[in-house]
């Protein structure tokens, strides 16, 4: 395999074998414009990838220490304290490839995204794609970009800690025991009897998406270098939050951008993935994220691309350079410094491509970069109906009357100067980024907590009719529940602050006078004033491993204090609904008949062992001939049933069990000839 290359080897490879398979160059990704409060992956993947594909190519703003880590940034997403549930999705790539006078093979990994559910049960996934070349045995083989599990693994509460405004988690991936030896995924990645050793090995669908010629550096086969070969531990940090899911924004969420002046006048324009422009305004849509109003922070994430295309001005035919920009998102630090990225490519065709198509240009791999940079304020801010609005102009006077470096480095050279300034003269400034509306989901600020005041007078509250109804959330481990409550109110009596709900063994209510009586809930949530509009709130719940198994209930009640009881409901927590038991059903034939005779046959239906209940169906099949009957199954899970008179010849009988909700459908069958 071409994993097992050692330098010994290397000289018995054919001169011609360079050439088998070029060595793709590595996409200039950088991005030296990062948001300062985005969250960071730091990782140094292996040791193994870390000293053996040893050749690193950086992109997407991606950066590697001294130690070989490297630090994906420009994460978004969140960490729910509460819950434990995470997800978090990085910026930047690294390529790590083995060469000796020529690359022999590669793998890259892009824009990881971290999960973590509400049992403490994670995975870590992210865009992969390697190659190698011909040797040694092995075929050139080369796999595209997919997201694939990369490992996975298990945190507690306390593998999270505070790390300034985020939350910073460590944890070590899965090894041992991840691939059975033997097992039938081992056979389908062609490992050799007996491997991976102890199981060890990244997950089956990574390394499914690595090059079999590469694939050995990734699971244990025994060699001395198998302990650097286990994915290394990691940090991960996240933006702590206790709101629950954004729900749907009551208006459309849209980017609305012409890029510029010079774009609009000089770029033939196509649209895909739902863009529509008006008057040269290009309008992105489905934008995916929200605006915080008491920190500034933003990440709003758009669908669309927009192709702009220079036609030849000779043949008129044919293009001679194009971009695409695609799927741009908008993000703001709480600093109030912003910028749009995109993903970017770029094409200049031969100039003889009309003539002979196969000819090559040169062209960009389509690659996140920052398109333009901002400044903005709280002023710059609108919000209604649930929609924040920000108007703004991106920087050009102040960064040398340029599109950001990263842009102009994603697009071919024949481009660029269409977005940079290339003379003193003001009519270059139609070249600059053109003003942009974007829109994304209003996070009000929190009403602050209210400070303690004298002892409240006896408060009569208004009459209320709160209701709470739970379900449970489908998960891959533990009880996960989303309580939607309406009809509720945020204070009923001076002082109040929002309604508490939680989970407790019981159906009665325990006291909770004391704010620090939530402790002895299984879980719990403080709904906020904010989070209850027009009377409704949405929560989600998660039971702790090793919950008591008896019955438990959902409660509410009026924080922080249960000053009066007109918030207070119980609703008992769903059951998982139980699978329906196996059932077996027998047929004995008791008389078995003679020709223009009756016979009688009996039916016997068990669940796991025991007498089933229920109805039974019996169909008889002679020599064309069909005869049903029916009939309730009696004492002991029998019946007994008398056959019409029979003929000479084959004779089938098939016995149906219908079953019923606490037991599956079944049937039993007997052939004999009658004489």
């Amino acid at each position: 395999m071409l994993a097992g290359l050692v330098v010994c080897c290397l000289g018995t490879l054919p001169v011609g074998l360079a050439g088998v398979l070029a060595a793709p160059a590595a996409a200039d990704e950088t991005n030296h414009d990062t948001t300062a409060a985005a969250p960071v992956l730091r990782w140094e993947v292996s040791q193994q990838f870390d000293d053996h594909l040893s050749s690193h190519a950086l992109g997407g703003g991606a950066t590697e220490d001294s130690d070989g880590v490297v630090t994906f940034p420009g994460g978004t997403g969140t960490y729910d304290p509460s819950t434990g549930v995470a997800e978090v999705a990085y910026q930047g790539s690294v390529r790590g490839a083995f060469q000796l006078g020529q690359e022999f093979y590669h793998v890259r990994i892009a824009e990881p995204v971290l999960q973590v559910d509400g049992s403490g049960r994670g995975e870590m996934t992210a865009l992969v794609s390697a190659a190698n070349i011909a040797a040694q045995g092995e075929e050139a083989q080369e796999t595209q970009p997919a997201r694939v599990v990369m490992f996975g693994f298990d945190v507690g509460a306390s593998d999270w800690a505070p790390d300034g405004a985020l939350a910073s988690l460590s944890a070590t991936p899965d090894w041992a025991g991840v691939v059975e030896p033997g097992s039938e995924d081992a056979a389908e990645l062609g490992m050799d009897e007996g491997t991976p050793i102890d199981g060890r090995a990244w997950a089956v669908p990574f390394l499914h998406q690595v090059t079999s010629g590469v694939r050995a550096h990734f699971y244990a086969t025994g060699s001395g270098s198998d302990d650097k070969k286990r994915p290394a531990a990691f940090v991960a940090q996240a933006t702590p939050t206790d709101v629950v899911p954004e729900p749907e924004p009551p208006a459309p969420l849209t980017l609305d951008w012409a890029v510029s002046s010079e774009f609009t006048d000089v770029f033939d324009r196509s649209l895909t993935g739902g863009a529509t422009e008006t008057d040269g305004v290009i309008t992105f849509p489905d934008g995916r994220g929200s605006h915080d109003e008491a920190t500034g922070v933003t990440t709003v994430s758009y669908a669309g691309s927009v192709t702009g295309s220079v036609p030849d001005p000779f043949l008129g035919i044919s293009t001679r350079y194009s971009l695409t920009l695609a799927d741009p998102r908008l993000q703001v630090d709480g600093t109030g410094a912003g910028q749009v990225t995109a993903v970017v490519s770029g094409e200049t065709p031969s100039p003889l491509s009309p003539v002979l198509p196969i000819l090559p240009g040169t062209s960009t791999t389509p690659t996140r970069v920052v398109v333009a940079t901002f400044s903005v304020t709280a002023e710059d801010w609108s919000a209604s109906d649930g929609v924040a609005t920000l108007a703004t102009t991106p920087d050009w006077a102040t960064v040398g009357r340029s599109f950001p470096a990263a842009f102009l480095d994603q697009v071919t050279a024949e481009s660029r100067d269409h977005f940079r300034a290339t003379s003193e003269d003001a009519a270059q400034d139609a070249k600059a980024p053109a003003p942009l509306t974007a829109r994304g989901v209003h996070v009000p600020a929190p009403e602050p907590e209210p400070e303690p005041g004298p002892e409240p007078e006896a408060c009569e509250p208004a009459p209320a009719s709160p209701s709470v109804s739970v379900s449970r959330l489908d998960t891959t481990s533990g009880d996960t529940f989303r309580v939607l409550g309406t009809g509720f109110r945020a204070e009923s009596c001076p002082g109040d602050s929002g309604v508490y709900v939680g989970i407790a063994e019981g159906d009665v209510l325990p006291d909770v006078a004391e704010r620090e009586n939530t402790e002895q809930f299984l879980a719990v949530d403080w709904v906020r004033p904010g989070r209850i509009v027009d009377g409704a709130f949405t929560s989600t719940l998660s039971l702790p491993d090793g919950a008591p198994e008896g019955t438990a209930s959902v409660f509410t009640w009026q924080a922080h204090t249960h000053s009066n009881t007109s918030q207070d409901t119980v609703t008992a927590l769903p059951r998982a609904a139980a699978e329906p038991a196996p059932t077996t059903t027998t047929l004995r034939v008791l008389k078995k008949p003679r020709a223009g005779e009756r016979g009688a046959v009996r039916v016997l239906v068990t669940a796991d062992g025991a007498p089933a209940s229920g109805r039974v169906a019996l169909t008889v099949r002679q020599s064309g001939r069909v005869e049903t009957h029916r009939a309730t199954l009696r004492s002991g899970g029998k019946v007994k049933l008398r056959l019409d008179r029979a003929s000479e010849g084959r004779l089938v009988a098939i016995a149906t069990y219908e079953g019923d909700e606490d037991h599956d459908r079944s049937e039993g069958r007997v052939r004999f000839r009658v004489r």
